[in-house]
């Protein structure tokens, strides 16, 4: 599956990763979903999101997707462990967690954006990736979205899952949110990041 919207220079566009980033999320998704579960890293760049979720994940199968060879190329490279696949095009589904982090955003002047209307990156590319995302979720999965520019909550399909609670000081991320309408929002503050589908 070639996700519609999930091509170079639509999503987030800097390589930037490292290890272990989002401690606190990842440590709350690991009492979420135990044992033999599936993982699907969505931009997973060189790979280090991969490698830090094998911590908290040990028997879990773990899919990095990212549609920029270059640094598909540098993950397969550094990866020793069977359990993790790196792909530039999906084709498989049954997720048990999806990780989206720091994906669904463009950073415009360090995370901030001064114009009233966002024209980099719409809503509706946002709803129609996560659309597709969803598609390949099992019932009782977990999608994490982390420094999005929208929100979860705001998407039609929001009320088929509910928000599970981190420790996370970060809330859902830095970068600035907008509406659906791509208008920058007053209240700027949006906590929710874990998301877990009804049965």
């Amino acid at each position: 599956m070639m996700f519609a919207n999930y091509k170079k220079g639509i999503h987030q566009i800097l390589t930037y990763t490292e290890l272990d980033r989002y401690p606190e999320i990842f440590l709350t998704c690991s009492k979420l979903k135990e044992g033999d579960v599936k993982i699907l890293s969505f931009g997973c760049s060189t790979g280090e999101e991969c490698q830090t979720l094998r911590k908290y994940f040990p028997l879990a199968e773990i899919i990095g997707l990212d549609v920029d060879e270059n640094v598909l190329k540098k993950a397969i490279k550094n990866n020793s462990d069977k359990k993790i696949k790196f792909h530039s095009v999906l084709n498989e589904n049954s997720f048990d967690l999806i990780f989206c982090m720091s994906v669904f955003c463009r950073h415009i002047n360090n995370g901030e954006c001064d114009d009233p209307f966002y024209t980099h990156y719409t809503f509706k590319q946002f709803e129609k990736t996560l659309k597709e995302l969803i598609s390949t979720l099992k019932h009782n999965g977990a999608i994490i979205i982390y420094n999005s520019n929208f929100r979860f909550c705001d998407t039609k399909f929001s009320n088929l899952f509910k928000s599970i609670p981190t420790k996370d000081n970060h809330g859902s991320g830095f970068v600035t949110k907008f509406n659906k309408e791509n208008v920058k929002l007053k209240n700027q503050i949006y906590k929710d990041c874990v998301f877990l589908k009804y049965p």
